[in-house]
């Protein structure tokens, strides 16, 4: 089944609104703008490919190079989850928080 784009950027802004102890991001806020920092964004990065469970070594490290490129970039949950969608997990553990 594919995965719902909508619910993965939802998701996404969920995980920003409570690293930011806020309601969710919607998908065109940039995490920076709402008051996120670098340190949280880090923490972001972790949560989001943890979370994604790359099949393989190489998918989980191009994931984490492009995830962190984007992160500085265009840090919305639109964004971000573009990216994410890149890459099908071997299990979706990306949950709201």
């Amino acid at each position: 089944m594919a995965e719902d784009l909508a619910v993965l950027t939802a998701t996404i802004g969920d995980h920003m609104g409570g690293l930011l102890s806020r309601a969710p991001l919607k998908p065109w806020e940039d995490f920076f703008e709402a008051g996120g920092d670098s340190l949280q964004a880090v923490e972001l990065h972790s949560r989001l490919v943890e979370a994604r469970d790359c099949p393989d070594e190489a998918s989980a490290e191009q994931l984490r190079t492009d995830l962190l490129l984007m992160i500085f970039d265009d840090a919305t949950p639109d964004a971000l989850s573009g990216v994410l969608s890149a890459y099908p997990p071997a299990n979706t553990r990306l949950q709201a928080v």
